[in-house]
């Protein structure tokens, strides 16, 4: 019986050791997707062409992607404004003395982003460049006109560019005038 009784054991402790292997290959597995997770997001690459400089243009690629459906009658027409929508533009978008601002700004036009980082001159496709013009902050300004009457507070509106900025070069000819049109609807 004595020789049963160690087989038994003996049996046993090998089942334990085999549920613990496993237990610890479960671990090991787990671990290595984990990595595997780790080191794809690590080699994602992200595109910077440029000196790095200081000064030097500055060119980061999009990030996204999309297709847009498009009728036949209208091909032409959307052909000739994506085109020109996509033309590379050269820009400064001015930093300002707000320590709290953000160094990089990101836009986005039609699940596409554009990083753009300011202080520094940048190429960047006119479609971002439309998102900056078009992206204003409007604060209330309270001014009193008669100084005899404190109680008449008038609050004014006063709309600016979120994110100043100036055209370096644009090669387009119809460039400025395009631009001048959003600047225009913005009443800036």
């Amino acid at each position: 019986m004595s020789e049963e009784k160690k087989q038994a054991s003996d049996l046993e402790t090998l089942r334990k050791q085999l549920v613990d292997s496993q237990n610890a290959v479960d671990e090991l597995k787990k671990e290595k997707k984990t990595l595997k997770i780790k080191n794809t997001l690590l080699n994602k690459k992200f595109e910077a062409h440029g000196d790095p400089v200081a000064g030097a243009p500055l060119t980061l690629g999009e990030v996204g992607g999309g297709i847009e459906p498009v009728s036949a009658n209208d091909f032409v027409d959307v052909a000739e404004m994506e085109a020109f929508m996509n033309e590379p533009v050269k820009l400064l978008v001015h930093l300002d003395n707000n320590e709290a601002s953000l160094r990089v700004v990101t836009f986005g036009v039609n699940a596409m982003n554009q990083p753009v980082v300011r202080g520094r001159e940048q190429v960047i496709k006119r479609k971002y460049l439309e998102v900056i013009a078009r992206t204003k902050t409007t604060t209330i300004q309270q001014r009193v006109n008669n100084p005899l009457e404190p109680d008449s507070i008038l609050n004014v509106p006063v709309t600016m560019l979120t994110y100043p900025f100036q055209v370096i070069e644009d090669r387009n000819p119809r460039g400025r005038a395009w631009l001048q049109a959003i600047m225009d609807e913005n009443n800036l």
